[in-house]
């Protein structure tokens, strides 16, 4: 599979780019402007590894945006998903590729992103740091005020939550 890396010290500005299995050719994928200050906010492989999700925020003029991306695993189609003030971070892909769970906002809320439509589902679980999803996708580990949580999709969204719809 590929390696996907992320530099924030290469000649001022950070980028992130991927590595194809042997190692040898490295392809950009992303790459910050030397007048902005970059915080990468996590990357994550689909579960199929045919795309790579992350965010990054953008520090420009006093004013902070964060970006979430989505790349094909050869580094091509890279897609912006979302874009706000504020927090997005730690982006997790969800089983069927169709959502990505991350952290939302000044709040760090919980939230869940679909990806064909750019609806954002958004949860009362507030104060999200390092979130890690589970190898099936069922069970989602965070860190929330100085402890570690463990909280399961299903009790969360629902017997059905593989088919989770945003309401419109």
């Amino acid at each position: 599979g590929e390696l996907a890396l992320v530099d924030e010290t290469r000649e001022e500005v950070a980028q992130v780019s991927i590595k194809d299995e042997e190692l040898v050719e490295e392809q950009v994928v992303f790459r910050s402007q030397a007048s902005e200050n970059a915080a990468f906010m996590g990357l994550s492989w689909s579960p199929t590894g045919r795309r790579l999700a992350f965010s990054i925020r953008l520090f420009r003029g006093g004013e902070d945006t964060s970006y979430l991306y989505a790349v094909d695993a050869d580094g091509s189609n890279l897609e912006l998903l979302l874009q706000r003030s504020g927090n997005l971070r730690d982006p997790e892909w969800l089983p069927g590729e169709q959502w990505i769970l991350f952290t939302l906002g000044d709040e760090d809320a919980l939230a869940f992103l679909e990806l064909s439509t750019s609806c954002i589902f958004s949860t009362d679980i507030s104060g999200v740091y390092t979130l890690d999803l589970s190898p099936d996708g069922k069970l989602v580990a965070f860190e929330q005020f100085g402890q570690v949580y463990l909280l399961d999709l299903e009790t969360l969204l629902g017997p059905n939550f593989e088919q989770l719809q945003c309401k419109r």
